[in-house]
Protein backbone atom coordinates (compact mmCIF):
# COMPACT_ATOMS: atom_id res chain seq x y z
CA UNK A 1 0.00 0.00 0.00
CA UNK A 2 1.30 3.39 -0.75
CA UNK A 3 2.19 5.50 2.51
CA UNK A 4 0.37 8.16 1.67
CA UNK A 5 -2.93 5.99 2.10
CA UNK A 6 -5.09 6.25 4.92
CA UNK A 7 -4.21 3.92 7.32
CA UNK A 8 -5.04 1.17 8.86
CA UNK A 9 -4.86 0.10 4.71
CA UNK A 10 -8.03 -2.16 4.32
CA UNK A 11 -7.80 -5.06 1.26
CA UNK A 12 -9.74 -2.14 -0.70
CA UNK A 13 -6.94 0.08 0.06
CA UNK A 14 -4.83 0.89 -3.59
CA UNK A 15 -1.63 -0.68 -4.45
CA UNK A 16 1.01 1.09 -5.66
CA UNK A 17 4.51 2.35 -4.85
CA UNK A 18 5.31 2.98 -1.56
CA UNK A 19 8.85 4.64 -0.91
CA UNK A 20 9.29 2.34 2.25
CA UNK A 21 9.25 -0.82 0.43
CA UNK A 22 10.29 0.38 -3.20
CA UNK A 23 10.94 -2.69 -5.31
CA UNK A 24 10.08 -5.03 -2.89
CA UNK A 25 6.84 -3.29 -2.60
CA UNK A 26 6.13 -3.53 -6.26
CA UNK A 27 7.36 -7.23 -6.74
CA UNK A 28 4.21 -8.22 -4.45
CA UNK A 29 2.02 -6.48 -6.04
CA UNK A 30 3.53 -7.85 -9.63
CA UNK A 31 2.96 -11.12 -8.26
CA UNK A 32 -0.84 -10.68 -6.68
CA UNK A 33 -1.55 -9.54 -10.28
CA UNK A 34 0.40 -12.77 -11.70
CA UNK A 35 -1.21 -14.95 -9.27
CA UNK A 36 -4.95 -13.32 -10.01
CA UNK A 37 -4.82 -13.62 -13.74
CA UNK A 38 -3.58 -17.09 -13.74
CA UNK A 39 -5.80 -18.14 -10.76
CA UNK A 40 -9.00 -15.86 -10.41
CA UNK A 41 -9.66 -18.00 -7.08
CA UNK A 42 -6.57 -18.24 -5.41
CA UNK A 43 -6.40 -16.30 -1.91
CA UNK A 44 -3.92 -13.30 -1.52
CA UNK A 45 -2.91 -12.86 2.68
CA UNK A 46 -1.24 -9.58 2.81
CA UNK A 47 1.15 -10.28 6.39
CA UNK A 48 3.06 -7.22 8.06
CA UNK A 49 6.24 -8.59 9.70
CA UNK A 50 6.04 -11.89 10.13
CA UNK A 51 8.09 -13.30 12.96
CA UNK A 52 8.63 -16.54 14.81
CA UNK A 53 10.81 -19.53 15.21
CA UNK A 54 13.54 -19.92 12.36
CA UNK A 55 12.86 -16.16 10.96
CA UNK A 56 15.45 -15.88 8.58
CA UNK A 57 15.17 -12.12 8.92
CA UNK A 58 17.53 -9.84 10.94
CA UNK A 59 14.86 -8.64 13.40
CA UNK A 60 13.94 -10.37 16.23
CA UNK A 61 17.55 -12.01 16.55
CA UNK A 62 19.39 -9.01 16.41
CA UNK A 63 17.34 -7.40 19.61
CA UNK A 64 18.10 -10.55 21.27
CA UNK A 65 21.44 -10.24 20.44
CA UNK A 66 21.95 -6.94 22.07
CA UNK A 67 19.85 -8.36 24.73
CA UNK A 68 22.26 -11.43 25.27
CA UNK A 69 25.41 -9.22 25.64
CA UNK A 70 24.17 -6.88 27.96
CA UNK A 71 23.96 -3.78 25.31
CA UNK A 72 21.45 -1.29 24.98
CA UNK A 73 19.04 -1.05 21.93
CA UNK A 74 18.68 1.99 19.75
CA UNK A 75 15.58 3.65 18.41
CA UNK A 76 14.54 6.35 15.79
CA UNK A 77 14.11 9.22 17.81
CA UNK A 78 9.88 8.88 16.57
CA UNK A 79 9.98 5.53 19.20
CA UNK A 80 6.11 5.14 18.97
CA UNK A 81 5.92 4.75 15.36
CA UNK A 82 3.58 1.69 15.17
CA UNK A 83 4.57 -1.92 13.61
CA UNK A 84 2.73 -4.81 12.85
CA UNK A 85 3.57 -8.46 13.26
CA UNK A 86 1.67 -11.87 13.16
CA UNK A 87 3.60 -15.21 14.02
CA UNK A 88 4.63 -18.06 11.77
CA UNK A 89 2.05 -20.23 13.05
CA UNK A 90 -0.49 -17.56 12.24
CA UNK A 91 0.06 -17.21 9.16
CA UNK A 92 0.05 -21.31 8.77
CA UNK A 93 -3.23 -21.11 10.74
CA UNK A 94 -5.06 -18.67 8.96
CA UNK A 95 -4.02 -20.77 5.28
CA UNK A 96 -5.90 -23.47 6.47
CA UNK A 97 -8.86 -21.70 7.57
CA UNK A 98 -9.33 -20.30 4.01
CA UNK A 99 -8.49 -23.76 2.49
CA UNK A 100 -11.39 -25.46 4.60
CA UNK A 101 -13.90 -23.06 4.25
CA UNK A 102 -13.16 -21.46 0.93
CA UNK A 103 -15.25 -17.90 1.82
CA UNK A 104 -15.68 -15.62 -1.38
CA UNK A 105 -13.47 -12.63 -0.10
CA UNK A 106 -9.99 -13.00 -2.07
CA UNK A 107 -7.67 -10.76 -0.64
CA UNK A 108 -6.81 -10.71 3.45
CA UNK A 109 -4.63 -8.29 5.68
CA UNK A 110 -3.88 -10.46 8.31
CA UNK A 111 -1.93 -9.19 11.74
CA UNK A 112 -1.74 -9.00 15.45
CA UNK A 113 -2.54 -5.47 16.74
CA UNK A 114 0.08 -2.95 16.17
CA UNK A 115 2.73 -1.75 18.63
CA UNK A 116 5.55 1.08 19.30
CA UNK A 117 8.92 0.46 18.19
CA UNK A 118 9.14 0.81 21.85
CA UNK A 119 7.05 -1.73 22.75
CA UNK A 120 8.73 -3.89 20.38
CA UNK A 121 11.87 -3.35 21.55
CA UNK A 122 11.14 -4.14 25.25
CA UNK A 123 8.84 -6.89 24.56
CA UNK A 124 11.91 -9.06 22.75
CA UNK A 125 14.52 -7.86 25.69
CA UNK A 126 11.75 -9.03 27.91
CA UNK A 127 11.67 -12.33 26.05
CA UNK A 128 15.70 -12.42 26.54
CA UNK A 129 14.79 -12.03 30.15
CA UNK A 130 16.63 -8.76 30.49
CA UNK A 131 15.40 -5.13 30.70
CA UNK A 132 16.09 -2.95 27.59
CA UNK A 133 18.01 -0.12 28.05
CA UNK A 134 16.60 2.05 25.09
CA UNK A 135 18.46 5.48 23.29
CA UNK A 136 17.02 7.48 21.06
CA UNK A 137 18.80 8.42 17.75
CA UNK A 138 18.14 11.50 15.99
CA UNK A 139 16.27 11.70 12.10
CA UNK A 140 19.66 12.50 10.90
CA UNK A 141 21.18 9.05 11.22
CA UNK A 142 20.22 6.31 9.07
CA UNK A 143 17.69 4.21 11.30
CA UNK A 144 18.46 0.89 9.12
CA UNK A 145 21.72 0.81 10.44
CA UNK A 146 21.18 0.15 13.66
CA UNK A 147 17.30 -0.87 13.98
CA UNK A 148 16.01 -3.26 12.07
CA UNK A 149 13.17 -1.34 10.84
CA UNK A 150 11.65 1.56 8.82
CA UNK A 151 10.67 4.41 10.94
CA UNK A 152 7.25 4.30 9.56
CA UNK A 153 4.16 3.17 11.01
CA UNK A 154 2.12 0.75 8.95
CA UNK A 155 -1.15 -0.78 10.13
CA UNK A 156 -3.38 -2.93 8.23
CA UNK A 157 -6.83 -3.55 8.99
CA UNK A 158 -7.38 -7.12 9.62
CA UNK A 159 -11.20 -7.15 10.74
CA UNK A 160 -11.84 -9.40 7.78
CA UNK A 161 -9.81 -12.20 8.66
CA UNK A 162 -10.27 -11.70 12.37
CA UNK A 163 -13.89 -13.48 11.58
CA UNK A 164 -12.39 -16.10 10.53
CA UNK A 165 -9.86 -16.62 12.90
CA UNK A 166 -7.93 -14.13 14.94
CA UNK A 167 -3.98 -14.32 15.68
CA UNK A 168 -3.70 -17.07 18.68
CA UNK A 169 -0.22 -15.79 19.37
CA UNK A 170 0.48 -12.84 21.24
CA UNK A 171 3.27 -10.77 20.80
CA UNK A 172 5.21 -11.50 24.07
CA UNK A 173 4.58 -15.22 23.79
CA UNK A 174 5.68 -16.02 20.34
CA UNK A 175 8.78 -13.60 21.02
CA UNK A 176 9.49 -15.75 24.34
CA UNK A 177 9.09 -19.07 21.31
CA UNK A 178 11.46 -17.51 19.22
CA UNK A 179 13.88 -16.75 21.93
CA UNK A 180 14.09 -20.09 23.30
CA UNK A 181 14.63 -21.32 19.16
CA UNK A 182 17.56 -18.30 18.85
Amino acid sequence: YPEWATQPFTENTATGLNRFWGDYGLGKIDAERALSSRVPDAYIIRPPYIYGEYNNVYRESFMFDCAVRDLPAYIPADENFKLQFIHVEDVCRFAEVLITTTPEQRVYNIGSAPVSALEWVRACYDAAGQVARVHTVGNDVEQRGYFPFHAYSYALDCSAAYKLVPPAIGLADGLKRAYAKY
